[in-house]
């Protein structure tokens, strides 16, 4: 390319990066994961291939492109392991996006197994766990699956979320458990808090810019 041929790549990801974070900002999130995935060939190393796959993953999931968010994120975790030497799948925020991306195509045993597995892991940050909760949640409810829900619920009761994101998994959590599983009424007074927490999040900006 222009720039790694100037020796200037760096420069070249600076500008590619904020300039796809503009376009997100004015609801040209599709656009600015175009952008990222075409800039993968400015470079050749492996970290900033990382570095531009994990900035594409929050458009991908702000524009809910399930497919696309699973084949980044496994690229993605690909280059991970590779870079640690792991022969383990990382708990990253890259294998919350792969897990995102299969919710409509991977059987829901499947898919709430593999979540679990993120549940129960206690070296896993307290932000990835509730991911994988909700995501588990989820994959409950489109099978009716109340064994496993109740199991994800009564796992997520013993932890005390504090950041904005991770009341917002919590809350995503219960709100599908109490509205297939359990009070109708309780998933109501939820979802009032969920949204306006979910507005505040980065997440709900840029989907609320793609909306708009």
């Amino acid at each position: 390319s222009h720039w790694s041929a100037a020796g200037a790549t760096e420069t070249g990801l600076e500008l590619v990066i904020a300039t796809a974070r503009h376009m997100a900002r004015v609801g040209a999130v599709c656009e600015a994961s175009e952008l990222l995935e075409r800039s993968l060939t400015l470079t050749t190393t492996e970290r900033d291939h990382l570095r531009l796959l994990d900035e594409r993953r929050i458009y991908l999931e702000a524009a809910g492109m399930s497919g696309e968010l699973r084949e980044n994120c496994r690229i993605a975790m690909a280059i991970e392991a590779r870079m640690t030497g792991s022969d383990q799948r990382l708990h990253s925020p890259n294998e919350i996006g792969y897990l995102a991306g299969c919710v409509y195509t991977r059987p829901s045993d499947e898919l709430i197994a593999e979540c679990l597995v993120c549940l129960d892991c206690e070296a896993a940050t307290l932000d990835h766990r509730l991911a994988a909760a909700a995501l588990a949640m989820a994959a409950a409810y489109g099978d009716s699956n109340a064994d496993a829900a109740h199991r994800v619920v009564t796992a997520t009761s013993r932890f005390a979320p504090r950041t904005v994101q991770e009341r917002i998994h919590a809350l995503r959590t219960e709100l599908i458990y109490e509205f297939e599983f359990g009070r109708t009424e309780r998933a109501v007074e939820l979802a009032d808090t969920y949204l306006e927490l979910y507005k505040r999040s980065s997440l709900g900006r840029l989907s609320q810019a793609v909306r708009i």
